[in-house]
């Protein structure tokens, strides 16, 4: 992980300002296939999570996207930010945007 503070411009070595806590990237890609099993288990879970924002149009709403996400990216972990960006877009309120992706990212941590 990389320390990456996109409030203050670069510092030379050895200088730090410790006023803002640091915001931290991820710079290691995985690129790697998700198992299908493991990734069928996941799609699930992700399903049952959109249906606790959406109720019953959930099932309607998750299929063409998850298939869209299938046909235009390779089922990596780098590539499932595609996949929740999507489904996040339908939630209108961006608490409830931020509380799905929250939660999608445990769903994954446990799953994947």
């Amino acid at each position: 992980m990389t320390i990456h503070r996109p409030d203050l411009p670069e510092q030379p070595a050895g200088l730090s300002d410790t006023s803002l806590p640091p915001v931290l990237t991820r710079t290691v890609q995985d690129n790697r296939n998700i198992a299908a099993d493991r990734l069928n288990l996941y799609l699930l879970r992700l399903k049952k999570l959109l249906a606790e924002f959406l109720g019953s149009a959930a099932s309607v709403l998750f299929k063409p996207i998850v298939t869209h996400w299938q046909r235009q990216y390779q089922p990596t972990r780098d590539n499932l930010f595609y996949l929740l960006e999507q489904l996040g877009g339908l939630l209108e309120e961006p608490m409830q945007y931020s509380a799905f992706m929250y939660r999608a990212e445990l769903i994954q941590q446990q799953t994947l």
